[in-house]
């Protein structure tokens, strides 16, 4: 595609999933001119035209969950994706991106890292300082968990599941120790649980969301 065909599509075309996956781009390889001018236009279509509608965002949202997400939240042993689960990763990615849609007009709030950009948006009035806390530390703590789980398999695994082998292994390479009322691996559950359901939390208020409804099928 040239690159007036790029910008013919990011104004005609492009769906909001597009616009929202825009704010990554950043020049990697070959001419730099050109690039620097596919990422102004990848700016604009992702700033300036403001956010997507909440519910259709988590429409999207709860399809990835339900689709490609390999959790097991209702029956024993349980299993948890921690990138597409429910309160993981892209739930701190996806509510961080949509209040950059929203804002984008304020050029503080430009940038490709999401640690960074919760913190502008905070700094700058444009996000909840409770929000911006679960938020910012639901990441720390997932990233932080996916790194030492891919350590761990050697491959892109993101799953954690209920006495799988291992896990005791993962908990204390997260710094928990076998206590006198609670094993490593379960202390390491307990607060998995607890960090995605502050985190699903924030997602939905960040959206304006009342209930963690399945909107995929209306």
């Amino acid at each position: 595609m040239s690159l007036d065909g790029f910008v013919r599509y990011q104004s005609e075309r492009a769906e909001d999933w597009e616009r929202q996956a825009l704010l990554k781009a950043r020049v990697c390889a070959g001419d730099r001119e050109l690039g620097a001018r596919v990422v102004e236009v990848a700016r604009r279509a992702a700033y300036e035209r403001g956010a997507p509608d909440p519910e259709r965002l988590h429409h999207l949202r709860s399809r990835m969950q339900r689709e490609i997400g390999h959790e097991r939240l209702d029956r024993s042993p349980a299993r948890y994706d921690l990138k597409v689960g429910r309160g993981g990763i892209v739930d701190v990615e996806f509510a961080t991106q949509w209040l950059q849609m929203r804002h984008g007009r304020d050029s503080r709030v430009r940038t490709t890292e999401t640690e960074v950009a919760i913190s502008a948006l905070e700094t700058c009035g444009h996000l909840e300082a409770s929000l911006a806390e679960a938020l910012r530390d639901g990441w720390l703590f997932l990233r932080r968990l996916e790194q030492r789980v891919r350590v761990s398999h050697g491959t892109s695994v993101s799953l954690i599941e209920e006495g799988a082998p291992g896990l005791a292994t993962l908990a204390r390479r997260m710094g928990m120790r076998d206590g006198p009322r609670a094993r490593a691996d379960n202390t390491l559950l307990e607060r998995y649980v607890a960090v995605t359901s502050d985190v699903r939390t924030a997602y939905l208020r960040v959206l304006g969301l009342k209930s963690d409804v399945d909107l995929v099928d209306r």
